[in-house]
């Protein structure tokens, strides 16, 4: 499937001489305000020609107008006297045309004063967010979003990522607004404070292992996977509304550290969807994906719970032999006195080197990366559609969703692929 460019967003602002007052209109001990008033409307421009950066080759696309609506504007010009003077809320927008695949949108006029070196910011679809002319707009935060929305993973959909209505910000400085007939032009970029978590795998794809190191005991002759459904940790909680170095390090389903006790409800499960979430540049704690898969035995499903023992073979040599079930590995050793209350026991079975995989399912996992970044890889960048695809499948999963004490932390191999909203294309290997 050709990826395309989604959403850059482009606001052009025309500020025409008039005299009006507006909402928190004020231009007293401005530094750089000349003291004249002039009147001002912003221009959206939602270009679906020209996207914002890609780290790899791909064409464009824009992806759904439920991302790119715009309901309301807030709009905040600071002219350098250390806070924030003239705010303009709850502007609202008329649809224009534009050339090409340019999509136009714009504000009724409202009142600003001229000056020189005036910081514009703009807050689209601002949902919740309270600004004020003494706000701190580097730490202007979202708010805390710390628990699911619904039965999905769907946790920002309420507000940062309300349909439709995406929470979107820019910030820029404009040289000088004049008190001229002619129109005072500018020009600022705006993008969504959420990222896209698209995983993409189809659960009816059968994936063979092959060389999985595995002995194969009975009439099993080979072993593979279908993914039935995925999941992802360490999904921030809270984010700045304006691009900020540094995210909040608090997070929904946080990440079940290697040899912890986890089960199947450890996390959350979902089989198809987006998961809109917020970044994440915590080299500590970064977002990893999850899967869920359904083992089978050549192409019959393994729905009971299964068993695999390490054997201590010729000199130091380990083989990992596959049984299918309770009775089927009590018939391979039938001098062990095996105590049947006990196969479910993890440590009973820990005790004659086994694990058992309830049901037939195992679990992989991996962290998301984002190619380009100078620092971890392993980040979630905002305004970045990530696709998650399996394309291969090496080795089983574990039998929780925590890796055990002896597994490497490599289970999948995900290779980036970014382009705008910007796109992160994953193509995983497990």
């Amino acid at each position: 499937m050709k990826v395309k460019n989604l959403l850059l967003a482009s606001l052009a602002i025309v500020a025409m001489t008039a005299c009006s007052n507006e909402d928190e209109f004020a231009n007293e001990n401005n530094q750089n305000s000349t003291g004249e008033q002039a009147k001002m409307r912003l221009l959206f421009s939602f270009d679906e020609a020209n996207g914002t950066r890609g780290v790899t080759q791909g064409e464009s696309s824009t992806g759904t107008e439920l991302e790119y609506g715009v309901t309301k504007i807030t709009a905040v010009l600071d002219y350098g006297d250390g806070s924030p003077r003239v705010i303009v809320k709850e502007l609202t927008l008329q649809e224009g045309e534009g050339q090409g695949k340019t999509k136009i949108a714009t504000t009724e006029a409202f009142a600003v004063t001229a000056g020189t070196g005036v910081k514009l910011y703009a807050f689209v679809n601002p949902t919740g967010l309270n600004i004020t002319p003494k706000t701190d707009l580097d730490q202007l935060a979202v708010g805390d979003h710390s628990k699911f929305t619904g039965a999905t993973l769907a946790y920002i959909d309420n507000d940062v990522a309300k349909d439709g209505a995406f929470l979107m910000s820019g910030e820029t400085t404009i040289d000088k607004i004049e008190a001229k007939e002619e129109a005072n032009t500018a020009t600022i970029k705006v993008s969504r404070v959420a990222a896209k978590l698209d995983e993409q795998t189809e659960n009816t794809k059968l994936f063979s292992i092959k060389n999985s190191g595995l002995t194969f005991t009975g009439d099993i002759q080979e072993i593979g996977v279908k993914l039935l459904s995925h999941s992802y940790s360490n999904l921030t909680t809270d984010s700045y509304v304006l691009p900020q170095a540094n995210t909040f390090n608090s997070f929904l389903q946080p990440y079940i550290a290697k040899g912890a006790a986890a089960n199947d409800g450890s996390y959350r499960w979902n089989e198809t969807g987006v998961t809109y979430c917020l970044d994440n540049s915590s080299s500590a704690n970064p977002t990893r994906v999850h899967y869920r898969a359904q083992v089978y035995f050549g192409e019959e499903e393994a729905n009971e719970t299964f068993y695999i023992r390490a054997v201590y073979t010729e000199g130091d040599k380990t083989e990992l032999r596959v049984y299918k079930n309770w009775n089927a590995l009590k018939a391979a050793y039938p001098n062990v006195t095996w105590d049947d209350t006990k196969k479910e026991d993890n440590e009973y079975l820990a005790n004659h080197s086994i694990k058992k995989y309830d049901g037939g399912i195992c679990y992989y996992e991996a962290p998301i990366e984002t190619a380009g970044t100078t620092a971890s890889s392993q980040t979630i960048v905002r305004n970045n559609w990530y696709k998650l695809t399996v394309s291969k499948v090496s080795k089983l999963g574990t039998p929780t969703p925590a890796l055990e004490p002896e597994e490497t932390t490599a289970k999948l191999i995900i290779e980036a692929e970014i382009q705008p909203w910007t796109v992160q294309i994953n193509d995983i290997e497990l």
